[in-house]
């Protein structure tokens, strides 16, 4: 097969695999920030944070999820989607000092409802802890629908932005609590679908194809 056939062959298979190729899922990745507002800590068990956290103490975050993770609820106007996080997670930097969520659950709940529409994203560890943010007291004209938002809600359309972080003893009682005010969430990055890697690939195909039609062709010595 000549170096052109060889060329269109690839072409036509790359173009196939973009016209037949499902949705792939892409991680998508939010970051936020904000500030303390309320820290408590049991004294039996000590301030696990060493006294590096108070009100005022800043706290920045992250979490990735799967862009066409399912809706698993059948209420038009809640979105639930469950275990979206894994296998990413969420983490969290308050003073200094990291937690992370890859736990039990991994949730972003989306309510589109004449009531008023929010935000949940969080990493639950049942009966130990749980990390993650909400935005709450949105118009009912926030969400267009109840599907997994893959650009950051605008903070300043809600009344309520917050973030927490609480430990539990096993099925037992508080031992530690942060809760904040959150001011900023925004996009990280997204990772290129398969579908964009490919049309890379027919872009560097045709550059090869072009520089080999290009180069001198020598006579034979006799």
């Amino acid at each position: 097969m000549t170096f052109k056939n060889y060329y269109l062959a690839a072409t036509f298979g790359l173009l196939t695999l973009l016209w037949t190729a499902p949705s792939y899922a892409v991680p998508v990745t939010f970051s936020f920030s904000g500030t303390v507002t309320n820290y408590f800590y049991d004294p039996g068990t000590g301030d696990a944070f060493g006294g590096s956290v108070g009100v005022g103490t800043t706290f920045t975050g992250f979490y990735t999820f799967e862009s066409t993770s399912p809706d698993w609820s059948a209420d038009p106007q809640y979105g639930g989607y469950h275990s979206v996080l894994l296998p990413y997670g969420m983490e969290a930097t308050i003073g200094g000092n990291t937690v992370s969520g890859l736990s039990s659950d991994m949730l972003i709940d989306v309510w589109n409802t004449p009531g008023g529409d929010w935000y949940t994203a969080q990493a639950l560890d049942f009966g130990f802890q749980s990390l993650g943010i909400q935005l709450f007291g949105g118009s009912s004209s926030v969400f267009d629908d109840d599907s997994l938002p893959l650009t950051p809600p605008d903070i300043a359309d809600f009344t309520e932005a917050s973030f927490g972080y609480v430990v539990t003893e096993p099925f037992g009682p508080v031992v530690l609590s942060v809760f904040g005010t959150l001011t900023e969430l925004t996009l990280v990055s997204t990772i290129p679908e398969p579908a964009s890697l490919a049309l890379m690939g027919l872009g560097l195909l045709g550059l090869g194809f072009t520089r080999r039609k290009k180069q001198p062709v020598h006579p034979v010595q006799k």
